[in-house]
Formats: C-alpha cells, structure tokens, sequence
C-alpha cells in the first residue's frame, strides 16, 4: 500500500504543473500569434487591405498576453519553493514585463 503524499509535496507537484500548463499555453499563443501575423501580412500584401501597424499591434497584445502566462507561471512555481536563484528569475522578468 501507498503512503499519501505530505501536503506539502502534493503543494510543489502542483504547483510544478501549474506553471507547466501556463508556460504550455504562452508557448501556444505564441506560436498561433506569429502564424496569425504570417497570415495577416501575406494577406496583406496581396490585397495591400491590412497594414503594417495593425498586425503588428496584433502580434504586441499576443506577446503581452503570453508573458503574462510565463510571468503567473513563475510566481507559482516560486510561490511554493522560492530559492534565491528563483526570485532572481522572477523579479528580471517582472522588471521586463513592467518596462
């Protein structure tokens, strides 16, 4: 028979997932972002109906949006076991995001 995992445990491999699936899903918006802006400037092109400043206010907000997903990743993973190195990461990554 199994012992149950200390809360504590189940708290990190939670936490670990969690910030998985955040930084899962930026990858995500991401990659459907550029794919968009791809489309949006061939198309563009080719009808010359789209410009270069919408698309690329487009791929801005897709950006913005997928380093808020890496960022809520970060913090939950620091969040449960913050090392030194951990809160290094988070507080240069929140510097960026607010610059």
């Amino acid at each position: 028979m199994l012992d149950p995992m200390p809360g504590q445990q189940l708290l990190r491999h939670a936490a670990h997932y969690l910030g998985f699936l955040s930084e899962a899903v930026a990858v995500l918006i991401i990659a459907g972002a550029v794919f968009a802006a791809l489309w949006q400037l061939t198309r563009g092109l080719l009808t010359r109906s789209r410009s270069d400043a919408e698309i690329r206010l487009n791929l801005g907000r897709s950006l913005t949006l997928a380093l808020e997903f890496m960022l809520a990743g970060d913090v939950v993973r620091t969040a449960v076991a913050p090392t030194w190195d951990d809160l290094g990461k988070l507080a240069a990554v929140a510097v960026i995001r607010t610059g």
